[in-house]
């Protein structure tokens, strides 16, 4: 999995039923202070925990980082160095990998398509687990844009527990939806052109494994609408400040914030793992067969990609601010925890030279 962006960059090592599974984050930002249990509780989230609702394989996902950051003080507070911050997570509780050799695509996976185009057939290539390291730089992000007065965050919001269940005793599985809220971006936040803040978010949201469909606002809703209904009617509230009645944009206008919370929502495919019998093929033998998964897959994905999805957005956000934030965050890194160190140590290094 690699997240490719103008600034930050991510690119995941590692699989499911190897050793270890880990993460090397590119272009973060030098002298972002933060406390390790504000990383732990994203990762926390992403955990099956023992959810009778989750996957039984239980990882305690507890992150190595072997460069990039830096202690503080002794609090235990952490700070980032302006080195590549190499992430490993060490893989716990692994069982034998299903047989790559059988040559059996799983349907719904992406066995096959992996296959014709590497040529090799390796399951688990694609594997969620591949998001612990994600999340991981996602938490590092979120810390980033508390310093600037940006919030992220997201829920699943269907199905219900019961209907999980549900499918779960009978040995199948069902999709399911994230809703994500950001508050704190200011209007004209974003490109107006290229890499707008809609197609920034949609790229990191689409690298998830199982995302299927993302709308912001109203989204697909709005087809069905009057232009006199969709539109956000602008208006001064007590303070002067521009505002809008509704929200059905979903806080973005032409690639940019608007100033109201921006909203979107992310569909999940079912988990392809399931326990029924499907009809598949042996792309050895030529022979059409029947295959059922017998190993301990989700059986909701969104129940734990509610913070992958928090993640991503955070990824994306962090991209747009080192990116613009001269332009739309009211000066070079306005409130930034990493420009209030980087200043303090000029102040430092300025009063060295002048004794």
């Amino acid at each position: 999995m690699i997240f490719i962006n103008s600034n930050l960059k991510i690119n995941t090592f590692g699989g499911t039923h190897e050793k270890e599974i880990g993460g090397l984050i590119m272009g973060f930002p030098t002298g972002v202070s933060f406390e390790m249990d504000d990383i732990f509780e994203l990762l926390e989230r992403r955990r099956p925990a023992g959810l009778e609702i989750t996957t039984k394989r239980d990882e305690p996902d507890l992150p190595i980082v072997t460069s990039g950051l830096a202690k503080l003080d002794e609090t235990g507070q952490m700070i980032t160095n302006g080195d590549p911050i190499r992430v490993v997570f060490e893989n716990k509780d692994v069982k034998d990998a299903e047989n790559d050799e059988d040559f059996i695509p799983r349907p719904g996976h992406g066995d096959y398509t992996y296959y014709k185009n590497t040529g090799k057939f390796l399951k688990g290539a694609t594997s969620a687990r591949s998001t612990a390291p994600v999340v991981f730089a996602g938490a590092l992000c979120k810390e980033y844009l508390k310093g600037r007065g940006i919030f992220v965050s997201a829920r699943m919001t269907s199905p219900e527990k019961d209907e999980i269940k549900k499918a779960q005793a009978e040995g199948d599985s069902i999709g399911g939806i994230v809703s994500c809220t950001i508050i704190g971006l200011p209007a004209g936040f974003g490109n107006p052109f290229a890499e707008k803040v809609e197609s920034t978010i949609s790229a990191c949201i689409f690298n998830i494994p199982g995302v299927k469909g993302l709308e912001f606002g109203r989204g697909f809703e709005l087809e069905g609408m009057f232009g006199s209904e969709a539109n956000d009617e602008f208006y001064f509230d007590d303070n002067g400040e521009v505002r809008t009645k509704t929200n059905n944009c979903g806080g973005l206008l032409g690639g940019m914030a608007s100033g109201s919370p921006v909203e979107f929502s992310v569909a999940f495919k079912p988990t392809p793992s399931i326990k029924k019998e499907q009809n598949t093929v042996n792309l050895k033998t030529g022979e059409n067969v029947t295959i059922k998964c017998e190993n301990r897959s989700d059986p909701c994905i969104a129940v734990r990609g509610a913070a992958v999805v928090e993640a991503a957005a955070c990824i994306a956000l962090t991209d747009i601010c080192m990116r613009d934030f001269s332009r739309t965050l009211g000066g070079p890194h306005a409130n930034c925890s990493a420009c209030k160190y980087l200043s303090a140590i000029e102040e430092i290094e300025k009063a060295m030279e002048e004794e």
